[in-house]
């Protein structure tokens, strides 16, 4: 089910077509939001910020706009990995983490998102987005080496 609001005709098509795919390849089910249903999703849990997520409580993936198909895979592979966590051994600690981003599910999302992009001729875009996930992390790792260098001076 893909709820919508304000959306554009061709790239709702696609966003829902990559979305069918995706539930296929992965064998979940969560809800979908796209569009202000997703914006409000995020804005009402303090995540305004973020383009868009999984909430493991309601089994539900949003992301603000139809455009981000990248986003999409990613989110969905969290759905897969919740629903296959015990097997797979991928945590899903409860309230917001620190370490989220270094976290091996997130990783694992990532490179998920890079190879459906890759795979799905949108090579280009798994490369900035691929690109985009490495220097968001990096730039937590230089944080964290100077904070521990920090200390240990």
């Amino acid at each position: 089910m893909i709820k919508a609001t304000n959306k554009e005709d061709n790239v709702f098509k696609k966003f829902e077509e990559h979305t069918a795919l995706m539930k296929n390849i992965l064998n979940v089910n969560p809800t979908v939001l796209v569009g202000e249903d997703a914006k409000k999703y995020l804005d009402e849990r303090g995540y305004r910020l973020l383009n868009g997520g999984f909430d493991k409580n309601t089994n539900t993936v949003v992301v603000k706009k139809a455009k981000r198909l990248l986003t999409l895979a990613h989110e969905m592979r969290h759905a897969w990995q919740f629903e296959n966590s015990v097997k797979y051994n991928f945590e899903f600690p409860e309230g917001r983490q620190m370490i989220y981003f270094f976290r091996r599910k997130e990783w694992d999302a990532n490179y998920y998102a890079f190879k459906y992009g890759w795979n799905s001729d949108m090579k280009l875009n798994a490369v900035i987005y691929f690109l985009g996930s490495v220097n968001f992390l990096g730039m937590w790792v230089i944080v964290f080496a100077l904070l521990i260098f920090k200390i240990v001076i």
